[in-house]
C-alpha cells in the first residue's frame, strides 16, 4: 500500500463511527413538539379521517408522551401511509391496519371504542 492508502480508510472509519455514536436530534428526522408535528403532518392529509389519525398520533406522542419503541413505530406507520390518502374509508382501513400491526396499544372501552393503553 502506498503512504496515503490507509489514511483515507481510517478517516472513513472515524466518520462512520462518529455517525453511529453521535446522538441524533429528533428534529432531524421528525418533529420536536406537538405544534411542529401538527404543522408537518396534518396539512398533507387529504381526507378528514387521515387528518384525525395524524392529529391523534401527534397528540399521543407529544401531549401524552407515549414514546415507547412500539408506539413510535405505530406513529411511523400512520405518518408513512396516511399522507395523500383522499378517501376517508381508505384512511380508516390504514389506521386500523397500523393498529393491528402493533397489537396491545389499544383496548376496547365499555362502549366498544378503541382507547390507547398508556405505556
Amino acid at each position: 500500500m502506498d503512504k496515503d492508502g490507509p489514511d483515507w480508510f481510517w478517516k472513513l472509519v472515524a466518520f462512520l463511527v462518529a455517525l453511529w455514536v453521535a446522538p441524533c436530534s429528533a428534529g432531524w428526522f421528525g418533529p420536536d413538539n406537538y405544534a411542529e408535528c401538527i404543522e408537518k403532518y396534518v396539512p398533507v392529509a387529504e381526507s378528514n379521517k387521515a387528518a384525525l389519525a395524524l392529529n391523534s398520533s401527534c397528540e399521543l406522542e407529544f401531549q401524552r408522551e407515549f414514546k415507547t419503541k412500539k408506539w413510535l413505530k405505530y406513529y411511523d406507520c400512520l405518518r408513512d401511509n396516511l399522507p395523500g390518502v383522499k378517501v376517508d374509508k381508505a384512511a380508516v382501513v390504514i389506521w386500523q391496519s397500523c393498529r393491528d400491526k402493533y397489537p396491545g396499544l389499544f383496548r376496547k372501552d365499555h362502549r366498544g371504542f378503541s382507547v390507547p393503553v398508556a405505556p
